[in-house]
């Protein structure tokens, strides 16, 4: 009697366990489809942060190609610029020493000239009598028609 009342308390006892064991288990499973789907979740987002953060390095990379494409025809253009100008500059200082020398030439040419008798100035007292003598003129008669002879 005492053996079978053992028994029974040992089966109840190994119920009991076993029950708390299935319970035990069945909180472990919840727990185990909830962590996987937070795994799936994060994996998913994980996803879709690395597909984003490659759309960010592609557009990043088309933009820098971009811009470099804008600075190498910015530069160009400021290059051509530039030697139009310095084109421009060089041929306006090439004229003014083709003037100068065409210049110097003349001046050369005066300078090394035999030396003819050359009529003598007035002196400035003289130009000074001649304007103190002048008289003023008289004004004009206007033309008439009948005085005009074809």
């Amino acid at each position: 009697d005492d053996l079978a009342d053992k028994r029974r308390k040992n089966v109840r006892n190994m119920f009991k366990k076993l029950s708390f064991l299935g319970i035990k288990i069945e909180i472990l499973e919840k727990t185990t489809t909830i962590y996987e789907e937070d795994k799936r979740n994060l994996q998913q987002e994980l996803e879709a942060q690395n597909q984003k953060l490659q759309q960010q390095f592609s557009d990043k990379r088309r933009l820098e190609a971009r811009l470099q494409g804008m600075v190498t025809e910015t530069t160009m253009k400021w290059e051509k610029e530039c030697e139009r100008r310095v084109a421009a500059k060089q041929l306006e200082m090439q004229n003014k020493l083709w003037v100068k020398d065409e210049k110097l030439k003349q001046l050369k040419a005066i300078v090394t000239e035999p030396k003819t008798e050359k009529p003598e100035r007035p002196s400035r007292e003289r130009d000074r009598e001649k304007a103190a003598q002048r008289s003023v003129s008289p004004s004009p008669v206007p033309v008439t028609s009948s005085q005009v002879r074809f």
